[in-house]
């Protein structure tokens, strides 16, 4: 396998070389339809920390969503996260998530609301807050992760987050 390395793009990001995330992401997916679960989890993983490995720990870069290598390098990411979600890891998957926004801060993927569902998973209430206004006023996930948020700390749901939640 050649290297994987980042090329800085006339956009002022990136893409990412060498790797062929586009055929790990295709194995997966077939994995998935074959219904061996464990294997698609485990390519993505594996492909995820190829993705880890060639990233600057210190300097976030934004990622080229239109670049199809690169594209497919993001959705890994994403599964890898929503994989290690439902297996109990949200540690995991809260790292992993916090690492694609900041590769793709336009959140092209709307990673946001899986985030979020991580954040009241750890009781995270300042992160959660922070990332609200992220999930957009007309989404339908914005009252859900309300309500739910309110329900885990209180043990009861308002009747202004209800209302919210049936409109």
């Amino acid at each position: 396998m050649r290297k994987i390395t980042l090329k800085p793009t006339e956009n002022q990001n990136y893409i990412l070389l060498g790797g062929d995330f586009s055929t790990s992401l295709e194995m997966a997916l077939r994995l998935e339809q074959e219904g061996d679960f464990e294997g698609a989890c485990d390519t993505r993983y594996k492909a995820f920390q190829q993705i880890v490995e060639v990233l600057p720990e210190d300097d976030p870069v934004e990622l080229d969503f239109s670049h199809p290598n690169t594209r497919a390098a993001i959705e890994i990411i994403y599964g890898s996260a929503v994989d290690n979600f439902l297996t109990g890891d949200v540690e995991l998957a809260t790292a992993q998530l916090e690492l694609l926004l900041e590769c793709d801060s336009e959140d092209h993927i709307e990673a946001t609301p899986q985030l979020a569902l991580c954040y009241i998973a750890l009781e995270e209430w300042e992160c959660l807050e922070d990332i609200v206004p992220d999930l957009g006023d007309k989404s339908v996930f914005k009252p859900l992760v309300e309500a739910l948020a309110e329900f885990i700390r209180t043990g009861n749901v308002s009747s202004e987050k209800l209302s919210a939640l049936r409109r």
